[in-house]
């Protein structure tokens, strides 16, 4: 991760709170982020999909759950994506992959912290 830990400490309560609310508001709240919002939750999906650390239990979760999303994840871990067009992506994966995605991204950001 290239941020510095406290980048991250600004990070990870936001992500928190966006994985812990229901899928409807978690739609409604991906409509309106800003860009550094959005940016942030792209960058938690790349270390979420190229993190080595991962144990191969965590690894056949996400892939069993994630597998029909799997186009639409790569799309916004790429730095090459337009905002616009990850924020639509975004919006069509929605609710309960992104809360999936989150769920293991959490954990590896509070490693990078400590």
């Amino acid at each position: 991760m290239a941020k510095s830990k406290k980048a991250l400490k600004k990070i990870l309560p936001f992500l928190q709170v966006l994985k812990d609310i229901k899928p409807v508001q978690r739609k409604i709240l991906l409509a309106h982020l800003d860009d550094q919002s959005l940016n942030n939750i792209c960058e938690a999906t790349s270390n979420v999909l190229h993190n080595p650390n991962l144990t191969s239990k965590q690894k056949t979760r996400l892939r069993r759950y994630l597998n029909p999303h799997k186009s639409s994840i790569r799309y916004l871990s790429r730095k090459k994506t337009t905002v616009k067009n990850k924020k639509k992506k975004l919006f069509e994966i929605g609710g309960n992959p992104l809360a999936f995605i989150l769920s293991a991204a959490i954990p590896l950001l509070i490693d990078a912290i400590s």
